[in-house]
């Protein structure tokens, strides 16, 4: 039996072990990763990556300036992830479609159950083709058909609300608000 003065080494090295194996497990993570392929910003920090900036500044200018710079899809990293950022059509459609293959990180659905409560956009697998079969039939091409009268009637009235509110100068309605006020009469 070890003495009780080697307890605490003990205890320091197994900690230490911990923490040099979750480092490297990080570092492979990041250096391993196929989205490394793809163009994009060099990360500020190896911890944090673009974490902070983001947190301080606003992405969607990040984001805007990226897509100018590297096209429209690439790759940045935040604290140890590898985001993919795209804004192609094709890209979305796939990944969408391919939801075995591309699946949220746990932060990420923890973050969306939380903004948007656990619905169809969290789950994935078996669970979400259970879901897509049911919510499917009310987005038939004859359910949208008998629903196109009224989109247009909707954008219709969004754009007459829209011209009114900047021809008349003393509204202080902006586009947006306009937009979000008559979001719930065409959801409802």
């Amino acid at each position: 039996m070890a003495p009780s003065t080697d307890l605490p080494l003990l205890v320091f090295l197994a900690l230490g072990l911990v923490v040099l194996i979750q480092l490297w497990q990080l570092y492979a993570h990041v250096a391993c990763n196929s989205l490394k392929a793809l163009r994009g910003p060099v990360s500020p920090s190896f911890l944090l990556g673009y974490a902070w900036l983001f947190w301080t500044t606003d992405p969607t200018e990040l984001h805007e300036e990226w897509v100018a710079l590297y096209g429209r899809t690439f790759q940045y990293r935040i604290l140890s992830y590898i985001c993919l950022f795209t804004v192609d059509p094709k890209a979305i459609a796939h990944i969408l479609a391919r939801d075995d293959v591309y699946q949220k990180p746990r932060q990420v659905r923890t973050f969306i159950a939380q903004m948007l409560g656990n619905g169809v956009l969290l789950k994935e697998g078996e669970q979400h083709r259970r879901q897509k079969r049911v919510v499917n039939p009310a987005f038939g091409h004859i359910q949208i058909r008998e629903f196109t009268d009224l989109f247009f009637k909707k954008a219709f009235q969004v754009c007459v609300r829209h011209s009114a509110s900047t021809l008349n100068s003393y509204c202080h309605n902006s586009s947006a608000t306009s937009f979000l006020s008559s979001s719930p009469d065409m959801a409802g």
